[in-house]
């Protein structure tokens, strides 16, 4: 697609979310009714209205079909060059629950194997971020990684995703990765630390076993904020291992994963 077809694109996501959530804030969905609830995950009825809104909208206005968390259990990872929008409907659900001013709507476009643009709007801050074409912006100001080069001084993002293992005989290997960070986050969205990290505010962003949709936005906003997004296949058909950093950060954290 050309720049001027993701410029185009990318409004329109921006659109159909600014029109979801003034129905959510209409809604009795916007009081944080948990629609499910099994272990670890959460599913809200705020999660299910924002889904069913925003894959209408984007799939009404633009003919491309909807990957969204709601309606997973019928796809697989995209594959093959058709375009395919990726919806996170309610990335922090917990926090949105707890009132914690940490959730977003995150929406990407993929493509070719990989993210061609990242939309990942921040709720309680008004927000807005995009990301395409090797350019990041949040409301219209440039957006870049940060400078930082060791891991000693850097800031980690991360998080205990549902399908991670987290027993003790499997958590080793990551508190020796996070040992190595002079910081380490955990803020309850993929989706925000990521575009925290295009935005320099944190260093690095990792976790295990992340579903795509977490993610596919936050990695364009990488990317074009200059930074490297590493992602391997998980345990789950749509579940990622997904590193973010600058390039000195992202390949000294490589090497202390022992990623091939």
């Amino acid at each position: 697609m050309k720049t001027e077809q993701h410029h185009d694109l990318a409004s329109c996501a921006s659109q159909a979310i600014r029109e979801s959530l003034e129905v959510l804030s209409l809604s009795d969905a916007a009081d944080g009714r948990v629609h499910h609830e099994a272990g670890r995950d959460i599913k809200l009825q705020a999660d299910l209205l924002l889904s069913s809104e925003l894959t209408e909208r984007l799939t009404k206005a633009t003919g491309i079909p909807c990957l969204s968390e709601e309606d997973a259990a019928s796809h697989g990872m995209p594959s093959g060059n058709a375009a395919t929008w990726i919806v996170d409907p309610l990335d922090g659900s917990m926090n949105f629950t707890r009132s914690l001013p940490l959730y977003c709507v995150s929406i990407a476009l993929w493509g070719g194997g990989k993210p061609e643009i990242g939309i990942i709007h921040d709720i309680p801050r008004g927000v807005t971020m995009i990301g395409y074409d090797g350019v990041a912006k949040a409301e219209g100001t440039s957006m870049r990684v940060s400078r930082v080069q060791a891991l000693d001084k850097a800031v980690l993002a991360t998080g205990f995703p549902v399908l991670m293992d987290t027993s003790p005989e499997n958590t080793g290997w990551f508190l020796d990765f996070a040992d190595a960070f002079k910081k380490v986050r955990m803020l309850g969205s993929a989706a925000l630390s990521m575009a925290w990290v295009a935005q320099g505010r944190l260093d690095v962003y990792f976790e295990k076993d992340i579903m795509i949709w977490d993610i596919a936005a936050g990695a364009a906003l990488v990317r074009g904020a200059g930074g490297v997004c590493l992602m391997r296949l998980g345990s789950h058909p749509l579940s990622l291992d997904v590193l973010a950093a600058n390039a000195d950060l992202a390949e000294a954290a490589r090497k202390r994963l022992e990623w091939e």
